[in-house]
């Protein structure tokens, strides 16, 4: 299906339960609808598919796009960000059209900067458009289907060309680009790690610091490299110093028409470090807590089981599992509550500056959610387990290991048979492999499933076409129909993130 000409489709909602609520919205519906006609842009809406649910159709004319990539070029040079051609020479796009990704991009940017960056003001889910829920551009399913198919089925390498990366940059943006970029290169790097791995399983000792030392070594280069391959393709994109010219969020509260973070002119320094600065303890103490509750649990798995031998022991082993899947993640959802409150409160100018320190906060409680149990193991475990579980033995079951005579069990003898010289590496395959194969499997094989049963649900066939794709189905599907029930099906979807996919990327990449 080639791509119908829509460049944004804006998702309005509201529960308008009584006359005063759908006076209120009526009024907002059409507050939108002036904005975006007085603004120059092509504007159609239709019903959506709940009761309270529009659908605002945008495109962008010619006209309008070539005034934004003039502006943009002008911004550019006079701050000093590379550009590949000058701003003083006019672009035809008869000639040299714009890429999907750029036509979205401005479009959106033009629709969401505030009036002082030129744009509209109009941010979902913000002040007087909080009935504006998202703002989202369709798919392109022909090309959708023709890139998956290149990816998987023509290839079984290691990673993208550049010409591969160039493709999915003109489609769906540098930021996507980026990341399927630094997914190519990281696979690539493993190369090295895993021959290590198989030498050191096979010719090495267990625990080898000389593994650990050429570990640590590979992980420098690996982060180094990256940054030169990073800038290089940042300067070959144009995206190398864009924070200069980043539009100021919407969410930013502040006087003046700052659009750095280091102008204080609209909301001083020090007021958003001292906001900084006060969230620490708040942080500090939810890593406290968050260490407590998995030392807590690991105390239990690692010792308290292997020396309890009472009433339902046989079933004691799930408590672990129970605890951990019970209170790790409501505190981690209570502590994501809260970084999203304070990375808000420190009221940064630009999108960088917020997602950066909500990056932070959302990495730090991660890490020890991801990996307090194998450094538990690494070392507390391995070194003094011993000590531990004769400790824990001596105080709480000391009734249990008695000889026939009475007499109580050396603490030491009992506790050493009892520890799992070869837990710590069990727990390293678990994380490394076993949680992949379940990520695997909820990311890619559960939504190809549920995606099926609501296909055959709504007499689609398995892959939602039970008409072979023709040429007049696909037509039809531009201005009929079929191709309101896919805009849909597509505004039914959650939201995509790259920083959700950074956060999948990141435990296995630690490992």
């Amino acid at each position: 299906m080639a791509t119908p000409p829509v460049d944004l489709v804006i998702v309005f909602r509201t529960d308008a339960k009584s006359k005063q609520k759908a006076a209120d919205a009526e009024q907002a519906y059409t507050r939108l609808i002036t904005a975006l006609k007085n603004g120059g842009l092509i504007v159609t809406g239709k019903r959506g598919t709940k009761d309270g649910e529009a659908l605002v159709f945008v495109s962008a004319p010619a006209e309008l796009l070539a005034n934004m990539v003039q502006k943009e070029r002008h911004t550019d040079f006079l701050n000093g960000v590379p550009s590949c051609t000058m701003p003083t020479l006019i672009r035809d796009f008869t000639v040299e059209p714009l890429s999907p990704a750029d036509r979205v991009r401005f479009t959106y940017s033009y629709i969401t900067n505030s009036t002082l960056d030129g744009g509209l003001g109009i941010t979902p889910n913000h002040g007087e458009w909080s009935k504006v829920e998202s703002i989202m551009p369709l798919h392109d399913k022909k090309f959708n289907s023709q890139w998956i198919k290149s990816w998987t089925s023509r290839k079984i390498g290691l990673g993208f060309s550049d010409e591969e990366l160039e493709t999915v940059k003109q489609q769906f943006g540098e930021s996507l680009a980026l990341y399927f970029a630094f997914l190519s290169f990281y696979a690539k790097s493993l190369i090295v790690p895993s021959v290590l791995g198989i030498f050191f399983f096979y010719f090495g000792s267990r625990y080898s610091p000389i593994y650990s030392f050429f570990l640590s070594l590979w992980s420098i280069v690996f982060v180094e490299w990256w940054r030169l391959r990073e800038r290089a393709i940042s300067v070959k994109w144009g995206t190398h110093g864009y924070a200069r010219v980043e539009s100021r969020r919407a969410q930013f509260e502040g006087a003046g028409d700052a659009t750095d973070e280091s102008d204080d002119s609209a909301f001083p320094w020090w007021k958003r470090e001292t906001r900084v600065a006060l969230s620490i303890p708040i942080i500090l103490g939810f890593a406290g807590a968050m260490v407590a509750l998995i030392s807590g649990i690991f105390v239990i798995e690692a010792f308290v089981l292997q020396l309890y031998k009472g009433p339902g022991s046989q079933y004691a082993g799930y408590i672990p599992m129970a605890l951990f899947m019970t209170l790790v993640p409501r505190l981690v959802g209570l502590y994501q509550s809260y970084a999203q409150y304070a990375t808000n409160w420190e009221n940064h100018v630009n999108k960088s500056g917020h997602e950066k320190s909500l990056t932070l906060k959302t990495f730090a409680l991660s890490t020890i959610v991801a990996y307090g149990g194998l450094y538990l193991s690494a070392f507390v475990y391995v070194p003094f387990g011993q000590q531990v579980m004769a400790l824990v033995q001596h105080n709480f079951f000391a009734d249990q290991y008695l000889t026939e005579t009475g007499e109580k069990v050396e603490a030491a003898k009992q506790s050493k048979a009892m520890l799992n010289p070869g837990r710590l590496r069990g727990q390293v395959f678990a994380s490394l492999v076993t949680n992949q194969v379940i990520n695997t499997v909820l990311e890619v094989i559960v939504p190809f499933v549920t995606r099926a049963i609501s296909n055959v649900k709504s007499g689609k066939g398995l892959t939602g076409n039970n008409n072979g794709g023709s040429t007049k189905n696909d037509e039809a599907r531009r201005s009929g129909d079929m191709f309101m029930d896919e805009v849909k099906e597509q505004v039914a979807l959650p939201p995509y993130d790259t920083f959700g996919e950074l956060i999948n990327v990141y435990p296995p990449m630690l490992f």
